[in-house]
């Protein structure tokens, strides 16, 4: 069973590698510099432990944070709406789901839904941004 720390490991490697011009962190940094996607776990509904218990594989539920800008920037809109897009080659989804197995890492990882497009607070700073759930098993 893969460990939280592989799974965002390889999450942000995967989407660092596959999406041009999208810097990465698989841990929260202190200070971003946009365009960024910040991995991090779900703090809603991180794993079910039931599930563990009954089988070798556990589901993770992982949000990835996607930073472009600042809130009124038209610009980092059309950048975000590109990120979100399910297909393309600026698309983060399309990323995850080329190789869900993230490299080997884990059985799959499933982008399910983005969420919370808008305005997003990080260190203090306004920023245009949308959060995207993935679930991980592995």
């Amino acid at each position: 069973m893969a460990t939280l720390t592989e799974i965002r490991d390889a999450l942000a490697a995967q989407i660092s590698a596959l999406v041009p011009g999208l810097r990465t962190a698989a841990t929260v940094p202190g200070t971003i510099n946009p365009p960024v996607a910040v991995v991090t776990p779900n703090p809603a509904a991180l794993i079910n432990y039931l599930e563990v218990m009954n089988s070798e594989l556990a589901t993770w539920t992982m949000r990835v944070y996607i930073i472009v800008g600042t809130v009124s920037d038209r610009s980092a809109q059309t950048m975000l709406d590109n990120f979100l897009a399910p297909t393309g080659d600026s698309s983060v989804p399309a990323a995850i789901n080329s190789d869900q197995t993230l490299g080997g890492v884990v059985e799959y990882a499933v982008p399910t839904a983005a969420q919370r497009y808008g305005e997003i607070v990080y260190g203090g700073v306004s920023y245009l941004g949308c959060e995207i759930l993935v679930d991980v098993s592995g």
